[in-house]
């Protein structure tokens, strides 16, 4: 039960609070490139979700070999659904940091805008 439930959402939990500052560029004024990291994050979140979900069904005692040669498709998907059902634990880290990082940006932005105003006069 420990390694099925608790682990793997502390995990992306966890990644999903760093993958961000890897993700979306430092200092950026620019809202856009903060969506534009927070997405590509969230595609690495599910991406690594999935291999959680495919890790906790091996360390279970799983056979995965007998579903991936009759239908690999069948195993992707069941493994896709599980692992969006997790970003119940992970999306709402997710939009707090992209939130938090949105925030950066805005603050960032004003500074160029006040510079340049104090470049013109």
């Amino acid at each position: 039960m420990t390694f099925g439930v608790l682990l793997p959402m502390f995990v992306l939990g966890t990644a999903a609070f760093l993958v961000p500052w890897w993700t979306v560029p430092r200092d950026t004024p620019h809202r856009r490139d903060v969506t534009r990291g927070i997405l590509l994050a969230a595609f690495a979140m599910f991406c690594l979700a999935m291999a959680t979900v495919a890790l906790a069904f091996v360390l279970n005692g799983a056979d995965l070999s007998y579903g991936f040669e009759a239908s690999p498709l069948a195993v992707f998907a069941v493994f896709a659904q599980v692992a969006l059902k997790s970003a119940i634990g992970w999306g709402p880290i997710l939009a707090f940091m992209w939130v938090h990082l949105t925030t950066k940006a805005n603050a960032r932005a004003g500074e160029l805008m006040a510079q340049q105003g104090e470049a013109d006069t």
